[in-house]
């Protein structure tokens, strides 16, 4: 992890000239939401991954285990189980 870390650092300090190009027309707000953006994914990604009960990896996997995420089950539950 360490020499992926130095590796990234010193391919930061001299960046192709193409990227720079590419890179320094952007609009900076765009590009700090759509590297935020891209770090979720990949954080997502890398957490359904430790879970092999997901199977593998697709777009409706991803679809359905957010789904599942935002379900209201305490709510639910409360309105199915009778009190004491």
């Amino acid at each position: 992890m360490l020499n992926e870390a130095l590796r990234i650092a010193s391919a930061i300090k001299s960046p192709p000239p193409a990227k720079v190009a590419a890179i320094a027309h952007l609009d900076q707000d765009q590009l700090r939401k759509d590297l935020n953006d891209r770090r979720t994914l990949r954080e997502t990604e890398r957490e359904l991954a430790s879970y092999p009960t997901f199977g593998t990896l697709s777009a409706d996997t991803l679809t359905t285990a957010s789904a599942l995420g935002r379900l209201p089950l305490l709510e639910i539950y409360r309105d199915n189980t009778p009190p004491n």
